[in-house]
């Protein structure tokens, strides 16, 4: 091999190396995006999901219980 053709394999890969490297950066910041996104719909989600149990154990709730089962029933044609 010469010197001419082991430069230009070294260039190219060097070059394929700087590419490389590149796009690990990008999918690195891609995947933090991601992570964070992640996050703040798990964050929600706990939310949403304290909201609906302080609901189901409010006073309220339990005092319309017995109107929900009507409904309920209505709608399954149970009661008529």
């Amino acid at each position: 091999m010469s010197k001419t053709t082991v430069d230009e394999d070294l260039r190219l890969l060097r070059s394929s190396l700087r590419a490389a490297e590149q796009e690990i950066s990008e999918l690195r910041e891609r995947n933090e995006h991601l992570e964070k996104d992640l996050r703040l719909a798990k964050r929600k989600l706990e939310d949403s999901w304290e909201q609906l149990e302080t609901l189901r154990h409010s006073t309220s709730w339990r005092l319309t219980a017995p109107l929900r089962g009507v409904k309920a029933a209505l709608r399954r044609g149970l009661v008529r």
